[in-house]
């Protein structure tokens, strides 16, 4: 399905953009000692992993506080465990606090189960000793903080002295709090809160009951008030700091949430544009992380951009291979499939950042697809026979003698209520360069030349548009009409009958003469041989005549409509084109007293056996019928051969295997004959020809006797057997396809 490309695209406000901030040394002022640590709460989770883990967490710690060394839910539990750290390493977050956090939560309760599980009684780390998770610097700030939690405990109340030195060791602990970079990390944390509570509990002991000097809480030097610039840089540090939480919570599938972080820089960086502000000591710093943090999120957006444009080039690429070149050629898909290359390129060319190898790649990627575009337009199908056989003008409707799913003939169809009446049922194909959906064609039966009956009318049960079928000439519909009439229109007489057909233009008020089709209806006695009833029935002596070999390409046509399918894939192959590896398939009629007798089809070139095959479907006609001599039954069955090792020509590419050899008819010319044979008896002969030229020759007479697909090509063929049930052999010559055929020089080919 071919995507359009959108021209609003997200990242135009990004383009030239040139941020304020520039180089400078990086200074990082010292954080003032024994200034309280702000420590945040639990974070959120940062994506449905760690949600998921934390709950499993919660069961599984409960249900460890229960469990004594040596318990054997232990290692079940530690198992289950394993599953929900390897979910937890699913997480694309883990720079995230909330991961850092549940992490170090896990670990915990992974070594206490695997402590159970070994007999041992789970424990904390000796004092001074780190844990396995701890890093080792907070481990040595968490044991110096306890240490001195110790002395303030021995500490007297009011002991100055003592006091201050506690307060030199708690600022010695904060430099080391201060430099470590994982404020989420909860062994910081929880240093951190210890660190908080000492510093009040060492100035508050200290202090207490005493008339002097009270112990400082080592208090930084004074400083002048921070004047403005200062106050904007000291922003804009906390500021970025925030932005970079944000963004480890971005992944590479949420570019707008990476755009709306990169305005919120941009933003950011032109609040700062006095020249104090880059005077600052802290400018370097500033400047330095800002780049590090827009760069990285700008990538995030323009990868996402370049993937998305490289995607819908793929999907229209492969859309545009499958296109028929003449249908990309109509000047409409031309100019649709041309606005795509300008509308990518363009898109391309907005995208910020086009040393990016992702947007670098797309050039060659549209460069590609122009390519294929032009050999499609380049495109020249090769000369091709005509679709039909015989020529005629389209200037008015034309009845086609068509063969096989769909074809031209009028059948008898008697109304099963008492007393039984006939009516006739059409199936009519017409082509017509006019053709509307509502037109209609007109049916009036004749006997003597006489009207017999009232007039009826069959509209269309399906239809191809020329744009369905690349040879049809401009406007040239071919219309499937066919209907049932009531039992209103039922008549109860035998004999040879004429259907008259009119064609009409409803919308027009225009008529046209179609066909005069011939069917001859025989009276038949059924029911109680002393007391029979009078049906009908039709006598198909005319459908003896004809016999024809065609190419049966493997089309599946299938639009939901079962009328128009069986339209489509009649002539499908000759109509499209998809006659390549086509099987040659054989109809002929055969008539008998109703009893099934199978048959085969075995065909040779130049005396040498090629191919065979059974009945492989058709259709029957037939009645019974009480006579003086008898209860009499007569069927008209006729037979198709699929003679699947017989094709008439390979691919232009030869890309194909089968499973048996193939005889391919055009690298073959010459002579063939098909001999069926059923009932230990030789029952008919079949004759056609390959010419020099690969295809099938065509009698000549039969150009001059009917309309057809290119496909149909009629057979010589040769009774070898006197049929058991008589028939006239005369009708079919006279009354060719129904009546709608004169037959002229050797045609229909039966000897």
């Amino acid at each position: 399905m071919f995507r359009s490309l959108g021209l609003g695209f997200v990242l135009v406000a990004l383009v030239g953009f040139s941020p304020p901030f520039e180089s400078a040394a990086k200074t990082t002022p010292d954080r003032a000692a024994n200034t309280p640590y702000q420590v945040a709460q639990a974070s959120t989770p940062a994506d449905s992993a760690i949600k998921a883990v934390i709950s499993d967490l919660e069961r599984f710690e409960k249900q460890a506080e229960s469990m004594a060394p040596g318990a054997s839910g232990a290692k079940r539990t530690l198992k289950l465990l394993g599953l929900s750290e390897g979910r937890l390493n699913s997480s694309p977050n883990k720079a995230h606090p909330s991961w850092v956090g549940t992490n170090s939560r896990l670990q915990t309760l992974k070594q206490r189960l695997t402590d159970l599980a070994a007999g041992k009684t789970p424990g904390a780390a000796p004092a001074g000793q780190p844990t396995a998770d701890v890093d080792p610097a907070i481990a040595q700030a968490t044991s110096e903080l306890k240490r001195i939690d110790a002395g303030i405990e021995a500490m007297a109340p009011g002991d100055k002295v003592k006091g201050q030195q506690f307060i030199n060791d708690l600022n010695k602990v904060a430099k080391v709090l201060s430099a470590y970079q994982n404020r989420a990390d909860p062994h910081w944390i929880a240093a951190a809160q210890s660190y908080n509570a000492l510093n009040k509990k060492t100035a508050a002991k200290a202090n207490a009951a005493a008339e002097s000097q009270p112990a400082t809480t080592a208090q930084p030097p004074a400083v002048a008030a921070p004047n403005a610039s200062e106050q904007r840089v000291t922003a804009a540090l906390k500021r970025l700091r925030d932005l970079e939480v944000s963004a480890q919570r971005i992944t590479a599938g949420q570019p707008q949430a990476a755009l709306g972080l990169v305005k919120q820089l941009d933003s950011l960086s032109q609040g700062l544009v006095s020249a104090e502000d880059k005077n600052d000591p802290r400018w370097g710093e500033l400047t330095g992380r800002y780049q590090t943090l827009r760069g990285a999120v700008v990538r995030i957006v323009v990868d996402n951009e370049a993937n998305k444009l490289a995607k819908i080039l793929a999907d229209n690429m492969q859309t545009l291979e499958r296109e028929d070149p003449l249908s990309v050629q109509r000047a409409a898909e031309t100019q649709r499939w041309r606005d795509f290359v300008a509308q990518a390129r363009q898109r391309q060319a907005q995208i910020p950042d086009q040393d990016n190898s992702n947007v670098a790649a797309l050039g060659g990627r549209i460069d590609a697809f122009e390519t294929l575009l032009q050999a499609k337009l380049a495109y020249r199908p090769p000369e091709q026979e005509p679709l039909w056989n015989g020529d005629w003008s389209l200037d008015k409707p034309v009845l086609i003698d068509s063969i096989g799913e769909a074809e031209t003939r009028v059948l008898v169809q008697v109304h099963q209520t008492r007393p039984y009446s006939w009516v006739p049922e059409p199936e009519l194909l017409v082509r017509f360069a006019d053709y509307a959906s509502d037109d209609v064609v007109v049916m009036q039966l004749l006997k003597d030349g006489q009207p017999h009956g009232k007039q009826m009318v069959c509209g269309a049960r399906a239809w191809s548009e020329d744009a369905k079928w690349r040879e049809f000439p401009k406007g040239a519909t071919l219309a499937a009409f066919g209907c049932r009439p009531g039992k209103e229109f039922g008549l109860t007489e035998s004999g040879l009958f004429t259907l008259k057909l009119t064609y009409k233009q409803t919308l027009l008020g225009v008529t046209h003469d179609l066909a005069n089709l011939r069917l001859n209806v025989v009276e038949l006695k059924q029911g109680a041989q002393n007391n029979p009833y009078i049906v009908y029935g039709d006598d198909f002596d005319m459908a003896l005549s004809v016999a024809t070999i065609e190419e049966a390409g493997g089309m599946a046509y299938d639009d939901g409509n079962p009328q128009e399918n069986k339209l489509m894939s009649s002539i499908g192959s000759a109509a499209l084109g998809l006659d390549e590896y086509a099987d040659a398939l054989i109809r002929v009629w055969f008539k008998t007293d109703g009893k099934f007798v199978p048959t085969k089809m075995t065909c040779f070139h130049n005396d040498k056996k090629v191919a065979e095959a059974a009945t492989s479907g058709g259709s029957d006609r037939g009645y019974w019928t009480h006579t003086d001599a008898g209860r009499r039954s007569v069927k008209w069955s006729r037979a198709v051969y699929r003679l699947h090792d017989l094709k008439f020509r390979p691919a232009a590419d030869g890309a194909a295997s089968f499973a048996r050899p193939v005889h391919w008819m055009n690298d073959n010319p010459g002579d063939y004959r098909c001999v069926i044979t059923g009932g230990g008896e030789i029952l008919k002969e079949l004759f056609f020809a390959i010419g020099d030229d690969g295809k099938i020759v065509k009698p000549a007479c039969q150009a001059q006797s009917m309309k057809t697909t290119r496909q149909v090509t009629l057979l010589r063929h040769v009774n070898k057997l006197p049929p058991k049930v008589a028939y006239d052999a005369e009708i079919g010559r006279q009354f060719g396809f129904f009546g709608n055929v004169s037959w002229q020089g050797d045609c229909p080919l039966l000897e």
